[in-house]
């Protein structure tokens, strides 16, 4: 009889302690970066046709997991929130909606199938984590851009880098910022590339 007592109190206080661990388990949650699309003026084309190649990424940040700067050695990731998709194809998406959306490109090469490229857009995401060593949060994001033409002469570069604060050090709070700092980037960008002089004889073979 105390063995079956035993047994029994034994069942409870496990089914007890799983809920408990069950509790103490936060629920997952997944972001994306978007920047303010109705920032976008929609003006005349630049360019017929552009290949916008998919970003590079810091081995750093290419991670799905959130990244946060602890203090000046110590970074850490959020198991608990991530990106929806990984960063680089999340952002490279939302470059190719932009330049098109806005009239800079007519054609997009990754969307339309069959078309050559008369030039070609390529970048690298250098920094991409909250700040989270101060009382001042901040949302980083740096990101490196390149235009080529289609002999492979480099007609533009230049390197984006900015710093959100926050209002918090939260998840929700880090993906606004970074969102905010896309939405400048990008639109610096194609201010940016709408002053570059192209040749003659590429402008002739987009027509």
């Amino acid at each position: 009889m105390k063995n079956y007592k035993l047994m029994i109190l034994l069942i409870v206080l496990f089914a007890f302690n799983c809920i408990s661990l069950k509790k103490e388990f936060p629920e997952k949650k997944f972001y994306i970066i978007e920047p303010d699309k109705t920032k976008i003026v929609k003006r005349a084309n630049k360019i017929d046709k552009l290949k916008i190649n998919k970003l590079k990424i810091s081995p750093f940040f290419e991670g799905k997991e959130l990244v946060y700067r602890k203090n000046d050695v110590n970074y850490e990731t959020d198991f608990y929130n991530e990106f929806l998709i990984y960063p680089a194809s999340n952002i490279t998406e939302q470059v190719i909606t932009w330049l098109i959306s806005s009239g800079f490109a007519k054609y997009s090469i990754n969307r339309a199938a069959g078309l050559d490229s008369t030039y070609i857009l390529d970048g690298n995401i250098n920094l991409l984590y909250g700040d989270f060593k101060s009382e001042k949060p901040k949302a980083i994001l740096e990101i490196e851009f390149y235009l080529f033409d289609h002999s492979s002469n480099v007609l533009f570069k230049k390197l984006y880098h900015t710093e959100t604060e926050l209002e918090k050090k939260e998840p929700a709070y880090l993906i606004k910022g970074w969102n905010l700092g896309l939405t400048k980037i990008i639109l610096n960008l194609e201010d940016d590339l709408r002053k570059v002089t192209l040749k003659k004889e590429a402008i002739k073979e987009s027509l």
